[in-house]
């Protein structure tokens, strides 16, 4: 009998052994995957800029917006609706935001806090992109779920700035179908749901970006064209004078 049980032990000790070696597999195949999908047979930096138009619903109200993004982390996104506009950029050192109504042009600069979330925004990849070769990041499988029908796999990041996140990668095709941005003790704080993807020049993007909190929907991108390398100049996303 012991010698039973120390080989029903040893059995289930490999089988524990060959389950974590393949998650591992697994995991390596997946970002890089992900990876290739916006590096391969390219420099993993030959996407320098892009230039994003659609509509956003927020507060029951629907607005045009543009979002154009440079390297290394600028950014600029301005909403309109009627005679209304809003523009918010940083240019990876000052940023700002400018209003205007009614031929009233209302400019500030954005506080710390608003300048780190905007830096965060403006970075070009996410921490599973290249980590098996970077590792600036803290990338951690947790688990294989089901998103609105499909087989993910879930890592748990931590990036260098200190943010938290869950990331839901599809099992077949390298699109992330959800993120999970996590607070204090783990708690989730927003969820983003992309759908739609397409290819642009050889990219995967989401047309579709649903932003909650909680249950509600305080978010719809829904994107007409995507440009990618617009040829963006480096002076559009510096404060106006």
């Amino acid at each position: 009998m012991r010698l039973f049980c120390t080989w029903v032990l040893l059995f289930l000790s490999i089988v524990g052994a060959l389950v974590a070696q393949s998650d591992s597999f697994a995991m390596q195949r997946v970002l890089q995957r992900y990876t290739e999908a916006y590096g391969v047979g390219r420099d993993a930096y030959a996407l320098s800029s892009m230039s994003i138009e659609g509509t956003q619903e927020l507060g029951g109200q629907v607005y045009d917006f543009l979002l154009q993004k440079k390297r290394p982390n600028s950014i600029r996104y301005r909403l309109t609706h009627g005679e209304k506009s809003v523009v918010t950029a940083y240019d990876g050192i000052a940023g700002w935001t400018q209003s205007e109504e009614n031929g009233r042009v209302t400019t500030r600069r954005l506080t710390l806090e608003e300048r780190i979330a905007l830096k965060q925004e403006a970075i070009f990849e996410g921490p599973l992109f290249r980590h098996q070769e970077r590792r600036s990041n803290k990338v951690e499988m947790v688990g294989r779920e089901q998103v609105e029908g499909r087989e993910v796999y879930v890592f748990k990041t931590q990036e260098a700035s200190g943010r938290r996140s869950l990331y839901y990668l599809d099992a077949r095709e390298p699109h992330i179908l959800k993120v999970e941005r996590l607070g204090a003790d783990d708690v989730v704080e927003t969820t983003i749901m992309y759908r739609g993807y397409k290819e642009i020049e050889g990219y995967p993007f989401a047309f579709e970006v649903e932003t909650r909190v909680g249950e509600e929907v305080v978010s719809l991108v829904k994107i007409d064209s995507i440009s990618p390398n617009a040829g963006l100049l480096s002076y559009y996303f510096r404060m106006p004078k």
